[in-house]
C-alpha cells in the first residue's frame, strides 16, 4: 500500500516527498512549518490510485510512483554511502524541487553530530584509457543537518547541472560527517571534542545514467 507524506522539506514539492517516502522515515520531514510546500490531496494516494514500479542500476535503485487520476509519475533514485569497510553511513534519494531542478534528500545514520553539519563533494574519475587527466574534485557543499528523528538525521542537496554531468559519467559520490561516540540526551546540544570522529563514505556513479535514462521512457 502507497502511503502519502505526512511531512514536506522546505523548496522540495510534495511530489518529491512522495517519490521519497519509499525510502524514509515518516518524521524525515517537519510537518507543516512556515516553509513548507502546498499541502498534499492525500486523496491521491487511496488505494488502487498508484501504481509502483521498481529496477536496479548498477549501484542505484530507481522507484516510480504513477498517480493514475494525474496520469503523471513521480521517479526517485536511491543509493547508500558506505565508508572504508563497506558499512552505510548515509543514503541518498535524488528527484526534483519546486523549481524542476535536481535535488537530493539525504538520509545519515543514527549519531551524526548536528553541529558540524555535512560536507559533499562529486569527483570524477581519470581518464579511463591514458590516465592523462586526473581525478577532478569538484567544488563542496556543506549542508545543515535540518531534521533529525529516531533513526537519523537528513540534509537537502541541490544537485547543480556539472554535478549531474559527472555522475553520469561514472564520478563517485563522497560524504563526510562528524559522529558522536556515545549517544546523550544533550548530544546535539553539546559534545566534548574527544567524543568527535570524522567518518567519510562514497557512492559509486555506476548505473546512475541508465537510472536516469529509465525515468524519461
Amino acid at each position: 500500500m502507497f502511503q502519502p507524506p505526512p511531512y514536506r522539506f522546505p523548496g522540495v514539492t510534495s511530489a518529491f516527498c512522495a517519490a521519497i517516502l519509499a525510502f524514509t522515515a515518516p518524521a524525515a520531514c517537519a510537518e507543516e512549518t512556515p516553509l513548507s510546500s502546498a499541502a498534499v490531496d492525500y486523496s491521491l494516494y487511496r488505494d488502487g490510485e498508484v501504481t509502483r514500479a521498481s529496477s536496479v542500476y548498477g549501484s542505484w535503485t530507481v522507484v516510480c510512483d504513477e498517480i493514475r487520476r494525474l496520469h503523471q509519475r513521480f521517479c526517485s533514485l536511491k543509493t547508500a554511502l558506505r565508508d572504508a569497510e563497506d558499512r552505510s553511513i548515509a543514503e541518498i534519494t535524488v528527484s526534483t524541487g519546486d523549481n524542476g531542478q535536481p535535488a537530493a534528500l539525504i538520509r545519515t545514520a543514527l549519531g551524526a553530530y548536528i553541529g558540524k553539519g555535512l560536507q559533499l563533494w562529486v569527483e570524477t574519475p581519470p581518464q579511463a584509457a591514458t590516465k592523462a587527466k586526473p581525478a577532478q574534485h569538484l567544488p563542496e557543499h556543506r549542508l545543515d543537518l535540518i531534521s533529525c528523528d529516531a533513526k537519523g538525521c537528513a540534509a537537502i542537496w541541490a544537485i547543480l547541472p556539472g554535478e549531474i554531468s559527472a555522475l553520469n559519467q561514472g564520478a563517485s559520490l563522497h560524504l563526510r560527517l562528524t559522529r558522536v561516540k556515545s549517544l546523550s540526551l544533550l548530544t546535539p546540544v553539546i559534545a566534548a571534542p574527544e567524543r568527535l570522529t570524522a567518518v567519510e563514505g562514497a557512492a559509486s556513479g555506476f548505473g546512475f545514467a541508465q537510472a536516469v535514462a529509465s525515468t524519461l521512457k
